[in-house]
C-alpha cells in the first residue's frame, strides 16, 4: 500500500508441479518469477593449474640439496 492506503503491488503466489512462481505487478507492469525444486545437487569445480617449476629448481629437494642424476 502506498501513502493514501490504496494497494499500488500486488504480489500473487501459484504452486506448480516442482516448484512455484511469484507475479510482481505494478503501474501496469508485471513480471513473473519461477522457481523449481530440484533434488539433484550440483558442485563448481576449479580447475587446478599445473605448477611451473624452473628448469634449475628440478634438481633440489625440498630442503634445497642438491640431486645428481
Amino acid at each position: 500500500m502506498d501513502k493514501n492506503g490504496t494497494i499500488a503491488n500486488t504480489i500473487t503466489y501459484k504452486p506448480k508441479n516442482n516448484g512455484y512462481s511469484l507475479s510482481f505487478s505494478s503501474d501496469g507492469f508485471s513480471t513473473i518469477l519461477y522457481f523449481s525444486k530440484h533434488e539433484e545437487t550440483t558442485a563448481i569445480r576449479k580447475a587446478v593449474k599445473p605448477v611451473k617449476i624452473a628448469p634449475k629448481a628440478r634438481y633440489f629437494d625440498l630442503l634445497g640439496r642438491y640431486i645428481s642424476h
